[in-house]
């Protein structure tokens, strides 16, 4: 199959999963007050950090399936493996369940239950992801996008008066409802004769617990501003700071789901620089335009959700981390996984921690101002962006990528301060596709056929 009809199914799935979450994003501060909002924030903040508890599983499965063919995989201890999975998380969330239970504490027992559910559906997920199963994997997203939206709505039509508990719930539901729908393929491999091979559990948890270690830090970078906020502001400022961190994180998650389609590729040939230089620029081209759509959810925030309208500054300022964000995850973290350069990928990621914090320490002490804390962590992202590229000489950004990144913010700033929205949004569009024509008609000339210049997948 061709990375063209690859992407195109995981691009829907991803656009499809944006949308339910440009809905919720925009939905859910409507109808919870600001101090409900910042406590829901701060539940899905944490929830972040639950798959750190498959201590590596999830990432050595990852890694040791990239690039195979899914027909080899039940003949290679994959049931044992998906039975050991499942039956270790249990025994890592029940305890917690129990404990919530007994302590009263209503957060505890969801945590419980999200952990042991997500975890099992990342893991499905992530199997499919590596053997470049892409029509399963986009049914799963599509399905878990249409009950997130659908439940948030249910919730709201059945009660009158909710609060953050009814849509913490809502992030369960989907998880718990996927798995009754693989009910009899997970029933089938746990009752299946398999063996559980130890040494190859080993050697997943020994492929996985670098990567593991390098995502959570990972995940520490990327919401290390939000804990600076949470601890140094007010629960109103914090609501702020994360509704305009969710649109953020909405296009990171477009952003890995797609790059995701990469990685079975680059796992098979990762020395196919001509190719990955091919995406790399595809994605700054495609990054740049995102841009633009801050003009839009001006508009919107201007129209339904005037008490955000403090968030608009933030939101300016952390949409210029989508250039870099998306380099980072579509080119440099694939290649540090997919070339077994784990250490290094940890050691990278440990470095840009240490330098976000650094940074946001400064805005801390010395304005005391969450713009200023935005404005950190955009420099953190663009300071990674032009440090991981020394690792990968061949596929390092170019003079004119450069000039265009440079020349689009810039642009972006000035209409940006324009009081019409409509005609920022006209003007940066008019000066981008300038400079996409200027700087890149050759390589606008070959975007269309991409995907011959991938490996194309056996059979």
């Amino acid at each position: 199959m061709s990375l063209i009809r690859d992407m195109r199914k995981v691009s829907i799935a991803a656009i499809l999963s944006i949308l339910v979450g440009v809905i919720q994003t925009f939905f859910i501060p409507k109808v919870l007050s600001v101090n409900q909002y910042g406590t829901y924030k701060e539940f899905t903040l944490v929830a972040s950090y639950l798959n750190i508890l498959s201590i590596g599983f999830i990432d050595g499965m990852y890694i040791k399936y990239g690039g195979r063919n899914y027909k080899e995989l039940k003949n290679d201890g994959l049931i044992g493996e998906i039975k050991f999975f499942v039956v270790f998380q249990f025994f890592i969330f029940f305890p917690m369940l129990l404990i919530g239970i007994y302590i009263k504490k209503y957060i505890c027992v969801c945590l419980a239950i999200l952990g042991f559910t997500q975890n099992i559906v990342l893991l499905i997920k992530h199997i499919n992801k590596a053997v470049g199963e892409f029509k399963e994997f986009s049914f799963i997203v599509k399905l878990e996008s249409i009950l997130k939206l659908s439940i948030v709505v249910l919730l709201c039509i059945l009660f009158k008066n909710v609060n953050e508990k009814y849509f913490i719930i809502g992030i369960i539901i989907p998880y718990i409802i996927i798995i009754l729908i693989n009910i009899p393929k997970l029933t089938s491999t746990f009752f299946a004769c398999s063996k559980i091979n130890i040494s190859n559990i080993k050697i997943i948890f020994s492929l996985g617990i670098i990567i593991m270690l390098g995502n959570l830090i990972n995940n520490l970078f990327f919401t290390i501003d939000r804990w600076f906020v949470l601890a140094n502001f007010d629960d109103i400022n914090f609501a702020y700071y994360s509704f305009a961190t969710s649109l953020i994180t909405l296009v990171f998650v477009f952003v890995s789901y797609v790059s995701s389609t990469f990685y079975p590729r680059l796992a098979k040939k990762p020395n196919n620089f001509k190719f990955i230089c091919k995406v790399k620029t595809f994605g700054i081209i495609l990054s740049m335009l995102f841009i633009s759509s801050y003009f839009i959810l001006t508009r919107i925030i201007q129209v339904f959700l005037y008490e955000y309208l403090n968030a608009l500054d933030i939101i300016k300022i952390l949409f210029l981390c989508i250039p870099p964000m998306t380099i980072i995850l579509a080119i440099y973290v694939n290649l540090y996984k997919a070339s077994k350069q784990a250490k290094k990928y940890l050691i990278t990621v440990f470095i840009m921690l240490i330098n976000a914090s650094i940074l946001n320490v400064i805005a801390i002490l010395i304005f005391n101002d969450i713009l200023v804390i935005a404005v950190g962590t955009t420099m953190s992202y663009y300071i990674w962006l032009i440090y991981s590229s020394k690792h990968f000489q061949e596929v390092k950004l170019t003079r004119k990528e450069y000039i265009f990144i440079f020349a689009n913010i810039i642009c972006f700033l000035i209409t940006a301060k324009l009081n019409n929205a409509f005609l920022g949004f006209i003007i940066y569009l008019s000066i981008f596709f300038s400079l996409v024509c200027i700087l890149f008609s050759q390589e606008i000339r070959t975007f269309t056929n991409i995907g011959k210049l991938g490996r194309k997948r056996p059979r």
